[in-house]
């Protein structure tokens, strides 16, 4: 079975990652994002990942079910430079793969920004679960469906099979202790 991956075709050049934000959505992401595109910077961030398209959140997706289930060989450094030759600054992404990124990028400046865990499940229920709902009830799901794009946020929170809490405060321990 071919991998979504490779068939991106090879970059001509890969940018060196300078930034990665470890951090976990709903901590600010999106404002670092901002900020780093006025900075000057290239960052990838799941909005990108979003506008991309079906590619690109396949790719997410796959990368995720080659860590988390076993499905497929793991993404090592050739594919997370192939996937994002263009970027200079990885934001979110990273959350998943926190010792995948730090051993393939060492030279990187990582930054982690959290907040309390109740402010930061209140706020997923405000935004992301809205939004899990939506893609699960019609006439969304059956959009979603005829285009082959599946309800890929929800099976993200399945391959991780964590509760909410517990992942959060797992994420903060991996980030601390490089993976």
């Amino acid at each position: 079975m071919s991998r979504l991956i490779d068939a991106l075709p090879t970059p001509k050049e890969v940018r060196e990652k300078k930034v990665i934000v470890l951090s976990r959505s709903r901590v600010g992401t999106f404002s670092l994002y901002q900020a780093f595109r006025i900075l000057g910077y290239k960052p990838y961030h799941m909005y990108e990942s979003v506008m991309n398209g079906r590619q690109h959140m396949g790719i997410f997706e796959e990368a995720l079910r080659c860590k988390y289930q076993g499905v497929g060989k793991p993404y090592g450094k050739p594919e997370f430079d192939k996937w994002l030759a263009e970027y200079d600054c990885v934001i979110e992404i990273p959350q998943f793969f926190i010792q995948e990124f730090i051993e393939f990028y060492p030279d990187a400046k990582f930054i982690l920004t959290e907040r309390s865990v109740e402010s930061w499940v209140k706020s997923l229920e405000n935004t992301v679960g809205p939004m899990l709902q939506m893609t699960r009830s019609f006439p969304t799901y059956e959009f979603m469906r005829v285009l082959s794009l599946g309800t890929t946020v929800s099976r993200v929170k399945t391959l991780l099979n964590m509760e909410i809490t517990d992942s959060y405060y797992h994420h903060s321990d991996c980030c601390t202790m490089g993976g």
